[in-house]
C-alpha cells in the first residue's frame, strides 16, 4: 500500500492533533525517538525531538487515513529492525545498488516528504541532529509501513 501524495498533503496540512492520544497509542515510538534524539549522549537541545514527535504523529495520521483505521501498535524491536534496514538500504544506495524493496521503493512520495522535512525542519538543527532526525524518522516510517502493509522490514 503506497501512500498517495493526496494523503500525505492532507495529513501534513491539518492542525496539530492531540499528542497525548499519539503517546498512548504508540509509546514505543516516543521512547525510540527520545533514545535517538535526546538520550544519545549528545549535547543537543530537544529541538530535533520536537520536530520528530510532530512528524511521527503525522506519519501515523497518514497511514491511518490510508487504512481507514489507526495503525496497530509498533514495538521497540520493530523500530530497531527498521533502523537497521534504513542503514543497510543507505549503504547499498551509496554503493550504487538499487533497493528492490526498501522504503524508497515502497513509499516514494513519503520519502520525498521526509527528505523535505529533514532538509528544512521547522527549527534550526545542527548537521548531526539533522542526520539523526532523518534516520529516526525513516525507521518510524518503515515500521508504520510494515504494520500497514504486512510486508516485513528486513535489514
Amino acid at each position: 500500500m503506497q501512500l498517495s501524495e493526496r494523503v500525505i498533503s492532507s495529513t501534513t496540512t491539518r492542525p496539530d492533533a492531540d499528542i497525548g492520544w499519539f503517546a498512548a497509542r504508540q509509546p514505543a515510538v516516543l521512547r525510540f525517538l527520545e533514545d535517538r534524539l535526546v538520550h544519545a549522549g549528545r549535547l543537543w537541545d530537544h529541538d530535533a525531538y520536537a520536530v520528530a514527535l510532530d512528524a511521527a504523529q503525522r506519519l501515523a495520521a497518514m497511514f491511518e487515513e490510508a487504512l481507514g483505521v489507526p495503525a496497530q501498535r509498533i514495538s521497540h524491536a520493530l523500530l530497531e529492525r527498521a533502523e537497521e534496514a534504513v542503514l543497510s538500504e543507505g549503504q547499498r544506495a551509496a554503493a550504487g545498488a538499487a533497493a528492490r524493496d526498501g522504503l524508497a521503493a515502497r513509499q516514494p512520495a513519503l520519502m520525498v516528504w521526509l527528505a523535505r522535512l529533514t532538509a528544512e525542519p521547522a527549527v534550526p538543527l545542527s548537521v548531526d541532529e539533522t542526520r539523526a532526525l532523518g534516520l529516526a524518522l525513516a525507521a518510524v516510517a518503515y515500521a508504520f509501513d510494515e504494520v500497514a502493509s504486512g510486508r516485513p522490514v528486513s535489514a
